[in-house]
């Protein structure tokens, strides 16, 4: 059902990843959170929980994030 509505399948980070490769270049988290909130109904905070966990990304000297 989700999926007709354009909702991206998968836990967060699994789409954060998914969009980050989809850039090929680092993203701010502002770019990020945008792009998730396209695909997913979640809350920013939840984004920004997800993007500290340093097993999955990791933010560059510029504060933009890339895939770990």
């Amino acid at each position: 059902g989700l999926r007709e509505w354009g909702h991206t399948a998968g836990v967060v980070h699994e789409v954060i990843t998914e969009i980050l490769r989809e850039s090929s270049k680092a993203m701010t988290r502002e770019d990020i959170i945008e792009a998730v909130l396209k695909r997913r109904s979640v809350k920013p905070n939840t984004i920004l929980v997800n993007l500290q966990n340093e097993k999955y990304f990791k933010r560059n000297k510029e504060g933009k994030y890339t895939i770990a």
